[in-house]
């Protein structure tokens, strides 16, 4: 098993928007024998229960394939995941003070060579 990106994926993908990514985290998934997981962004609000370190938007990664699919899976996530999630750090760093009043988060999966899409909270 191996990620399906890589941090230097992350990082060329977003350019100089990276700066906005407080942290960026790469996890051994539940199940690290088999191929599944996500990559996720995190929008973390500022607030009571919340350490001021924790503010922001942060990226994780728990998205493994086999060695098989690496290929096919990373070029797929890079040309069509990464792209959307440097638009979803943009829209969170930009959007309305009201949109960032709560935790939001967006994910992309990989299977079966279709990457895809969860979450419903699009930075306005």
């Amino acid at each position: 098993m191996s990620w399906s990106v890589t941090l230097s994926d992350i990082k060329e993908t977003l350019g100089e928007d990276y700066r906005l990514v407080r942290e960026t985290e790469f996890y051994l998934p539940a199940q690290p024998n088999r191929s599944g997981g996500r990559i996720l962004a995190e929008w973390t609000p500022a607030g009571p229960n919340v350490r001021p370190e924790y503010k922001g938007i942060s990226i994780d990664v728990d998205l493994v394939v086999t060695a098989v699919e690496r290929a096919e899976a990373r070029s797929l996530l890079r040309a069509e995941a990464l792209p959307v999630l440097r638009a979803w750090v943009v829209g969170a760093h930009e959007a309305s003070e009201i949109w960032k009043d709560q935790r939001r988060s967006a994910a992309w999966t990989y299977e079966h060579g279709t990457a895809h899409f969860h979450g419903n909270y699009w930075p306005r």
